[in-house]
């Protein structure tokens, strides 16, 4: 049924771009997604253990783009998002 209204790549870009607004939304303004609501954690600074800069959410959303990013987990014990940024989730 939608398969012949919206092409793939546009589709495509509307994903990419609704992930990346929802984590960058999500974590700027509450500092937690709604599935770390849920899981009652939010995002802080590794550095001070309060919230982030806006850079900070910045390079985690963009570094969950990486298709593969999620196997850093198995090699340095947490997320590259989180790496790169300077973040740790901790329980709110």
């Amino acid at each position: 049924m939608f398969k012949s209204q919206i092409p793939k790549e546009e589709a495509r870009s509307i994903f990419v771009i609704g992930y990346f607004v929802y984590y960058f939304f999500f974590e700027f303004a509450f500092g937690k997604t709604i599935g770390k609501m849920i899981t009652k954690t939010m995002v802080v600074s590794e550095a001070s253990n309060s919230r982030p800069s806006i850079a900070q959410i910045l390079i985690r959303t963009l570094v969950r783009i990486i298709p593969i990013y999620f196997l850093s987990h198995f090699f340095i014990g947490k997320g590259l998002h989180d790496h790169f940024s300077k973040t740790i989730l901790i329980k709110s």
